[in-house]
């Protein structure tokens, strides 16, 4: 009876020890795989020439959500929870041209936040974005990288790649 009750305490102890390195572990890997939120979600600012933009909510395409704050800012959402490319498109934003912002999900579980601001240069025909995205790595922990590139703008549209590309 006594070697019973013991295999039953060992077995419940060696369970409860697994479990807890598990989550030591892998803990944030496990909080993103199992995240049910929008895996990418952005803020975008718009200047044409040293002016705010104020881009309309109906003029994007490729978000499952879209609104303009009160400042102007431009706030999107995906829910991106597969591999592959995903695109939010601006048009009609007086400048002649679509702006392209693409992310790539290398994992199906990455999340993204990005909060850029695009500076459009109609003399010099381009637009520079300025701003930081924060992502996950392989191991689960948040990444932060700073966006800063300049884009010709010699098509009818530009992309801009955000993310980990």
């Amino acid at each position: 009876m006594k070697t019973g009750k013991v295999r039953i305490v060992t077995f419940s102890v060696i369970a409860v020890s697994c479990i807890i390195a598990a989550v030591l572990l892998f803990g944030g890997q496990l909080r993103w795989r199992l995240y049910e939120g929008d895996r990418i979600e952005g803020s975008l600012r718009l200047y044409i020439d040293g002016k705010q933009c104020i881009i309309d909510p109906s003029r994007v395409s490729g978000a499952d959500s879209t609104e303009t704050d009160d400042i102007g800012t431009l706030k999107y959402s995906l829910k991106a929870d597969k591999y592959g490319k995903y695109t939010v498109d601006i048009s009609d934003t007086g400048l002649g041209y679509d702006i392209e912002l693409d992310y790539h999900q290398f994992n199906r579980w990455n999340v993204y936040h990005s909060d850029i601001s695009l500076y459009a240069d109609t003399a010099a025909k381009t637009i520079t974005c300025e701003g930081c995205s924060t992502y996950l790595n392989e191991q689960g922990w948040t990444r932060l990288k700073d966006e800063n590139t300049s884009v010709q703008t010699n098509g009818p549209k530009v992309t801009i790649r955000l993310g980990t590309l």
